[in-house]
């Protein structure tokens, strides 16, 4: 299949409808959404569509079928129009011989009536009239989401992720969560947090930033709960995982480990470095050895005439 697909055409993907994607011990867990394929012309028009998620040899088959009609239908066809008529034909031939489910005759139907059609005029009507699909949340809304990735990225900031089970209208109430449980749990969860972008987030509008950032898919704690908290570097590599607001201690130790993991890419100057370490030793030994290990390495480099590179803001 991978041979003929490549002579022949070139593969895309676009999200319309709302699903999510966690990682479960390795394992990539979806839950919701569905699938059209399309089988389009240069300029983006439907010869040919297949709903949901098949086996490899009936989209193989599609995919002769569509090549096989668009060429036939080209042969000697001087204008659109004309081609037009003739994929109708096609389509409607195959209403007749080829069988099928529900959603095949309906797909051979809609191109039968609207031959060549532009995809853009009609993904979503088969997603959500034949799929019975819901549409995904306008990408103006992950506008926030996103600017807090390239913040994180351009100023080297480890992130943290609340993802939770709320509409996206609601992403500033939970942000208000979220500085309430800081003001309430000691300073060094509040001090930890400063040198983070926070971004709120729907768990299932985390596909669509994932897909847009090259965010990969998180590892789901086997604790559950909402919101999922996630901590990972400036890249969007992993670090930690929990579940609630309920263990504000554990928080603060996922948020230290974050940020020294984060720092341990870098090189930042010793004396930068005594303020983290300061923040982190009372919090976890392991933690504070890691960054002890790194001042020494600092000064090593000072000593040998480097300089400490000092790029982030660290606690104070």
């Amino acid at each position: 299949m991978t041979q003929f697909i490549d002579q022949n055409f070139v593969a895309a993907h676009e999200q319309l409808g709302t699903f999510t994607v966690v990682n479960v011990n390795g394992q990539l867990k979806k839950d919701g959404g569905n699938v059209t394929s399309y089988f389009l012309t240069p300029d983006a028009r439907v010869i040919h569509a297949v709903t949901g998620p098949v086996q490899p040899q009936r989209l193989l088959a599609e995919a002769k079928w569509a090549l096989a009609t668009y060429r036939s239908t080209s042969a000697g066809l001087a204008t659109r129009e004309a081609q037009a008529v003739q994929l109708a034909a096609a389509h409607r031939e195959a209403l007749q011989s080829r069988g099928g489910g529900k959603q095949k005759r309906q797909i051979h139907q809609l191109l039968a009536d609207r031959p060549l059609v532009k995809v853009n005029d009609v993904a979503e009507d088969i997603f959500t009239r034949i799929l019975g699909e819901t549409l995904r949340t306008a990408d103006t809304r992950l506008d926030r989401s996103r600017q807090g990735v390239e913040l994180a990225r351009r100023g080297k900031l480890p992130m943290l992720f609340i993802l939770h089970n709320r509409k996206a209208e609601d992403n500033d109430s939970v942000l208000r969560v979220w500085k309430q449980v800081q003001a309430q749990n000691g300073d060094a969860l509040a001090t930890l947090a400063r040198s983070f972008s926070v971004i709120s987030l729907p768990l299932n509008e985390l596909p669509s930033l994932s897909r847009d950032l090259n965010v990969p898919p998180f590892k789901q704690p086997k604790s559950k709960g909402s919101p999922l908290l996630v901590i990972t570097r400036s890249t969007g590599e992993q670090v930690a995982a929990l579940t609630t607001w309920s263990r504000p201690g554990d928080l603060t130790e996922a948020l230290a480990n974050g940020l020294v993991s984060e720092v341990e890419t870098r090189q930042i100057a010793a004396n930068e470095l005594n303020s983290l370490l300061k923040l982190v030793e009372p919090i976890d030994q392991q933690l504070a050895g890691r960054v002890r290990s790194l001042i020494t390495q600092s000064r090593n480099r000072e000593r040998q005439g480097g300089n400490g590179v000092v790029a982030m803001a660290l606690p104070e």
